[in-house]
């Protein structure tokens, strides 16, 4: 499963969906499950711009082989474009750091099917 980070050039901070100057993309596509790094895309952020809708269109279809998407903030546009395309959106602040295996083997567990047990425990 493909998730994508939105990040600022920097590489270290989450950036607001549409400000994203590039997203880095973790995979578990390997035997022990865990999140690796696979790659970095460069995207042209559409906020902005005067071609701001056929731009946010790209952004997305940038990350429409992921499973799910974590930016600082979305905007109306965005989640539109999302909801069309599958991908699910979600915010979160900061920095990237070693938490991020954690939290993406939760989000991993949440999409495939674990939303039940999460509503359970009130985390949704």
């Amino acid at each position: 499963m493909k998730i994508a980070f939105a990040m600022e050039l920097d590489l270290v901070a989450l950036a607001h969906f549409g400000q994203a100057e590039c997203f880095v993309i973790y995979n578990d596509n390997d035997q022990s499950g865990a999140f690796r790094l696979e790659e970095r895309r460069s995207n042209a952020p559409p906020c902005g711009s005067d071609n701001s809708t056929p731009m946010m269109s790209a952004t997305v279809r940038l990350i429409s082989d992921c499973a799910a998407v974590v930016a600082a903030r979305f905007g109306p546009c965005a989640l539109r474009e999302m909801a069309a395309a599958g991908v699910y959106p979600l915010e979160m602040s900061g920095i990237l750091d070693k938490r991020v295996q954690v939290g993406l083997t939760r989000l991993r567990d949440y999409l495939l099917g674990g939303k039940a047990k999460y509503r359970e425990r009130n985390y949704s």
